[in-house]
């Protein structure tokens, strides 16, 4: 149907009707309001739930930190342990060292002794 056809009709079923072009502008634009403030509402909504959702995303988050934390903890108190370990081998190491330098040394003085002692008969 051609727009015009369309406007025939429609001004026919207006007059059957008792009614005129200014009632349905005037509907029209109540109608257009109410899906306007539909809209508005339903973003107001939808806004909302954003907002909370993004709330529990905020708390979720500093919940993940705080385990985060915990576990780094954990983390670092496993490393301090294990470090504490090797210090302690560290520090045996460098008391055997010593230890070593102590049998040397004693060694050190029976070899020149026995030595000392075997040359001294033989050279009498």
């Amino acid at each position: 149907m051609s727009p015009e056809f369309k406007r025939k009709a429609l001004l026919m079923a207006l007059n059957a009707a008792d009614s005129d072009e200014g009632e349905v502008l005037n509907d029209l634009v109540i109608r257009q309001r109410a899906l306007k403030e539909y809209e508005d509402a339903f973003l107001n909504r939808v806004n909302q739930f954003e907002a909370s959702q993004r709330e529990q995303i905020r708390l979720r988050h500093e919940e993940l930190d705080k385990i985060t934390g915990e576990f780094n903890a954990r983390i670092q108190s496993n490393l301090d342990e294990v470090e504490l370990r090797h210090k302690e081998f560290r520090d045996w190491q460098e008391m055997k060292r010593q230890e070593l330098h102590r049998f040397a040394e004693a060694a050190a003085l029976c070899v020149r002794r026995r030595a000392w002692k075997k040359k001294e008969p033989a050279a009498m």
